[in-house]
């Protein structure tokens, strides 16, 4: 099976790439996302099979704003 690793950009910084790269039986995915899919993202991470690592990238305002959520989530992984 294919490693799978994701990048969503809730906080792009300058010239920070997206899209999709595959090398040695790893996919990168890197994307944009907007804020209000921070959430229902946070909700559905233990539930993917899929992806083998994914990496949410957010701001300090995003991150205090969702700080409870994330804790729950990391605590309950």
């Amino acid at each position: 099976m294919q490693e799978r690793v994701e990048i969503l950009w809730f906080c792009r910084p300058i010239g920070a790439p997206v899209g999709e790269r595959q090398a040695q039986g790893m996919s990168l995915v890197m994307r944009n996302c907007a804020e209000a899919e921070l959430p229902s993202l946070i909700d559905s991470m233990s539930d993917d099979g899929v992806v083998s690592v994914r990496l949410c990238v957010v701001s300090p305002s995003q991150l205090m704003r969702h700080r409870a959520q994330i804790l729950e989530s990391l605590e309950g992984a």
